[in-house]
């Protein structure tokens, strides 16, 4: 299934959009409300798109958003180009909202509810794809003191011993597509 055949390359994505729609992307949601180019729920595999044909996907504030994020790192690998790239940004473990999250996915059976700075290798290294900057966000204040600066350099260090005496409001990570890998089927 593609329903993408009428747009123009490069192809990019703006996955989970809500009300945040970009222009020059085709905007992606599962709520028709928004009035997006594609409604489709991202937790139900295969996506819409065409195997390698994606240049660049923006995914900000949606994974935490969705279930067993194997499968969608499996898509994400599948419909990119090689060479092709990804930005998502994500709560923090420490951010407020990810702990608000707590009690919302005891009810609606979320998976992820907070990451931290390693959270995207593993599933980045077994779909043929590389973290090749990630960014630890903090609030203002933190900013202004080069605790962010600092946080950056030293990230293992900080979720050890300073994770949550300066707690960090976001995660924002940048994917590239490596290689082709063997196709994993995951189905809904």
């Amino acid at each position: 299934m593609n329903l993408l055949k009428n747009y123009p390359s490069p192809l990019k994505l703006n996955l989970g959009c809500h009300f945040k729609k970009l222009d020059g992307f085709v905007n992606v949601d599962f709520d028709k409300e928004v009035k997006p180019e594609v409604v489709w729920d991202l937790n139900k595999m295969p996506w819409p798109f065409k195997a390698g044909s994606v240049d660049y996907i923006n995914g900000d504030g949606v994974l935490e958003h969705l279930g067993y994020l194997d499968p969608v790192f499996a898509e994400l690998s599948r419909i990119l180009k090689v060479g092709g790239e990804a930005y998502f940004s994500v709560p923090y473990v420490t951010n407020a909202y990810s702990i608000s999250l707590m009690n919302y996915t005891k009810w609606h059976n979320h998976t992820h509810i907070g990451f931290i700075h390693d959270s995207f290798d593993r599933l980045c290294e077994i779909n043929g794809m590389e973290v090749y900057k990630r960014q630890i966000a903090f609030a203002r204040p933190y900013q202004w003191l080069g605790l962010q600066w600092l946080f950056n350099k030293i990230p293992g260090i900080y979720n050890h011993f300073f994770l949550f005496s300066y707690p960090a409001h976001e995660l924002r990570v940048w994917v590239r597509k490596k290689e082709q890998v063997k196709k994993k089927e995951f189905h809904n």
